[in-house]
């Protein structure tokens, strides 16, 4: 819900009135487009799906009517053949044969059977045969069989608990992998008195992807999927991979169930149609369920058409509403346009508004508040820039006092105990530290060769202060020697590491300095190995120097050259430049320099910093 107001306050009040005009136009005359839209859609989806199910369901009707005519088909071929002479005179007679009358029944019955089957549809039909009830009464491996040779088989133990006039049968033949569908029957004896008595069977077997295939006459059966079920919901026959969905369909393949007609599937069959038809000889369900590629297209079609003309509307009311608005607000623009040169920088008033409007109103006040501004950040920057070279001399300042206080206190200790002649040669040294310092030559970039001069003076002075226990050890290209940096930034930081790193440390340590270049950037590191710090030391170290506001009030703190350096170099280059502090316990320390090459400084304004 915030996030919903956030975005209304945004709109209300970070728009520009051309596009808010513009918004509320198309907002205000696209709902009514799009319901209108929506309306006409389900309307025209509604009536198409209609006419897209009839049509199957009368596919489905000449479907089922097709199976009712092949069964009545092979139902009259039974009849024929039970009914044929020769058949009732064999089987009537079936106990007086034996296995060498073989050959002259199969003789009897090929012509017979074949002319009938050759009459009717040869490419659905697997075989016919003929099952005498005589156990004894032979087989021709043909169409002539007897009980005893399918006593075990299924389809034989359910005919006779079925006991049925006319029964079909569904089962695979494994070896060669086809499915079948057989037809049996009793035949019954019609000769004379003995009408009712039992001779025999016969079955047709027909292959049921032939029977229940549907011909390529029919273009509308192209994409479909068929399922066969028989009264009680078995499956008998499908040419689909998928599940069928009994689920959705439960009602209608009910047999009570005895209308026909089509259900929309959501699950398995994703907006597919599924129309369910009865196939009465047989009390079968049929139920074929559409892929629906012509009401997709349909629908397609109808998608294309209310878009265009959405599209065209659209852009004809979007064009009424930018004309109007841009007429409108040309003056609020002159405004926006006068606002933005502010933002580039330019303060001058050059045109103005005419009117007595608001729009007027606000030019008159905006032109008033733009001069006053002028004045007050000219005589602001001016202050600015006083105060930002009066904090860094005083920054500078910090250092040098403390230092020679520190080194003179050395050499004063140093004569009194012992007449040494290297007092004269650390006044030399300190000399040389004292006229570097004061020699500024109107620059504030030095060398780093010079730099690192002016710090190996410094090595010198300390290690006769504390007898040759510190080892300066120098890392450095002579073309990174060229590199200028601001003066005094790596005094302060040697000065740091003996004071802190050695403090109580009696053992020989070392102090490396090394540069390398790194993209546009100079990286200098300052490497002792002293006692370390510890990571709160280390994380309370930065925090300290790098607040810059505080550097002239606090003299006492131990780390103040260090925080002075890293202020310098912010102030004159940026937040992105500075020093960084890493260190471990019994580890040493590392500080790191980041400044900018030489390339980099040249547009930075630091001739007269700290003059």
């Amino acid at each position: 819900m915030k996030i919903i107001k956030r975005m209304i306050l945004s709109l209300y009040q970070d728009t520009p009135i051309v596009r808010k005009f513009m918004f509320s136009s198309f907002v205000l005359g696209l709902i009514p487009l799009i319901l209108m839209s929506v309306l006409f859609y389900s309307r025209f989806r509604q009536i198409m799906r209609n006419e897209v199910a009839s049509s199957y369901e009368m596919v489905a009707t000449q479907y089922v009517s097709n199976l009712e005519n092949k069964i009545n088909i092979y139902n009259n071929l039974i009849d024929s053949i039970v009914v044929n002479g020769t058949v009732q005179n064999v089987f009537s007679k079936q106990d007086e044969y034996s296995k060498r009358d073989t050959i002259d029944i199969w003789r009897l019955f090929y012509r017979e059977i074949d002319n009938l089957i050759y009459a009717k549809n040869p490419q659905e039909i697997y075989s016919i045969m003929l099952y005498a009830k005589g156990d004894k009464f032979p087989r021709d491996g043909m169409h002539l069989s007897n009980y005893k040779q399918v006593a075990e088989e299924q389809w034989f133990i359910e005919t006779f608990k079925q006991r049925k006039p006319f029964y079909y049968y569904q089962y695979t033949v494994d070896a060669l992998n086809i499915d079948l569908l057989s037809f049996v029957k009793f035949i019954p004896n019609l000769n004379g008195k003995t009408y009712t008595k039992e001779l025999g069977l016969i079955k047709i077997d027909l292959l049921a992807h032939e029977f229940f295939g549907v011909t390529q006459k029919n273009a509308a059966m192209e994409a479909y999927d068929l399922f066969v079920l028989d009264s009680e919901g078995k499956m008998i026959y499908t040419n689909s991979t998928q599940a069928f969905p009994e689920d959705e369909l439960k009602e209608m393949i009910n047999p009570s169930h005895e209308q026909s007609g089509h259900i929309i599937l959501s699950q398995a069959y994703s907006n597919r149609i599924a129309v369910v038809d009865k196939i009465n000889s047989c009390n079968w369900k049929v139920c074929l369920i559409f892929q629906n590629n012509k009401l997709d297209q349909k629908f397609n079609d109808t998608y294309v058409f209310i878009f265009m003309i959405l599209l065209i509307m659209l852009a004809f009311m979007i064009l009424l509403t930018f004309l109007f608005t841009t007429a409108y607000s040309r003056r609020t623009n002159q405004l926006i346009k006068k606002i933005k040169n502010i933002g580039k920088g330019d303060l001058s008033v050059k045109d103005v508004i005419l009117g007595n409007d608001e729009i007027g109103t606000i030019d008159a006040a905006f032109n008033h508040m733009i001069i006053s501004l002028d004045e007050q950040i000219d005589k602001n920057y001016i202050q600015w820039i006083a105060m930002q070279e009066a904090e860094l001399k005083a920054l500078q300042l910090q250092i040098n006092p403390h230092f020679l206080y520190n080194t003179l206190e050395s050499i004063s200790g140093m004569a009194s105990i012992k007449g040494c002649p290297d007092i004269s040669k650390v006044s030399e040294k300190l000399g040389m530290m004292f006229r570097y310092s004061i020699n500024k030559s109107g620059t504030e970039l030095v060398t780093l060769n010079e730099e690192i001069q002016h710090v190996m003076n410094y090595f010198y002075i300390q290690n006769v202060r504390f007898g040759d226990t510190i080892t300066p050890i120098i890392e450095i290209a002579d073309d990174m020697k060229k590199c200028k940096i601001p003066r005094f930034i790596l005094q302060p930081i040697v000065e740091n590491s003996i004071i802190h790193g050695f403090a109580g440390n009696k053992r020989q340590g070392c102090i490396e300095i090394s540069a390398i270049s790194a993209g546009d950037n100079l990286i200098i590191d300052i490497y002792d190995d002293g006692i370390g710090m510890s990571e709160k030391q280390v994380d309370d170290l930065n925090a300290y120097i790098s607040q810059i506001k505080t550097v002239l009030h606090e003299e006492g703190h131990r780390s103040i050259g260090v925080k002075n350096v890293n202020t310098r170099i912010k102030l004159m280059f940026g937040e992105q430049y500075g020093l960084q502090i890493r260190s471990k316990p019994s580890a040493g320390t590392q500080v790191r320099i980041i400044l900018p090459l030489n390339c980099r400084m040249e547009g930075k304004n630091v001739q007269s910093i700290g003059d």
